[in-house]
């Protein structure tokens, strides 16, 4: 009780000016730590926000990555299939019947056979079979019919289309490329 009679006779015996003195100087240390806790406050709230939109962004980019895994898998699979299902498939007998289906035998200048093994890692047990076409004054039904036709099979797919169109003829020249994976011949 000493202590709160000290404090009170310090007061009762202070001068007015003396005081207003002391009443800012303590209402100074209020504010400023009032600020103080309320600039932390805030600062750690604005911290903490972007944290979240951090770690949303990371949360969305790994569901991406998640869903394109399983969408990888089940192209895979469909693969897998589609390779045990027809386990000899010549591409060149393939396109050579559709020329032929199509009347455009005539069409065909130049054939080009490839075969390269896939670099990724989850696909190195299969290669691709690609072939290289030049095919010559083709009009543009001829042409959406042959690509029609190539789309329809799974098992192939266009990996390349080029079309020019010469100056002195009414039709165009194609360079199409087509591929198909098959399981490496081990």
């Amino acid at each position: 009780m000493q202590i709160f009679d000290k404090v009170r006779s310090f007061f009762i015996y202070m001068q007015e000016n003396d005081f207003k003195k002391y009443l800012m100087i303590f209402l100074t240390i209020i504010f400023l730590a009032v600020g103080f806790i309320l600039y932390q406050y805030f600062s750690r709230i604005s911290y903490l926000k972007k944290e979240i939109q951090r770690i949303n962004a990371s949360r969305e980019e790994a569901q991406k990555i998640l869903t394109k895994h399983q969408q990888v898998k089940k192209q895979k699979a469909i693969v897998a299939e589609l390779l045990e299902r027809g386990k000899v498939f010549k591409i060149l007998d393939f396109f050579n019947s559709v020329v032929e289906k199509l009347n455009l035998s005539n069409k065909v200048k130049e054939t080009k056979i490839t075969v390269n093994g896939l670099e990724n890692s989850a696909t190195q047990e299969y290669e691709e079979i690609k072939l290289e076409v030049d095919l010559t004054s083709m009009n543009m039904k001829e042409l959406t019919d042959l690509l029609n036709e190539i789309e329809e099979n799974e098992r192939v797919y266009i990996k390349g289309l080029e079309i020019t169109h010469p100056k002195a003829i009414p039709a165009v020249d194609v360079n199409i490329s087509i591929a198909t994976l098959q399981l490496k011949a081990e």
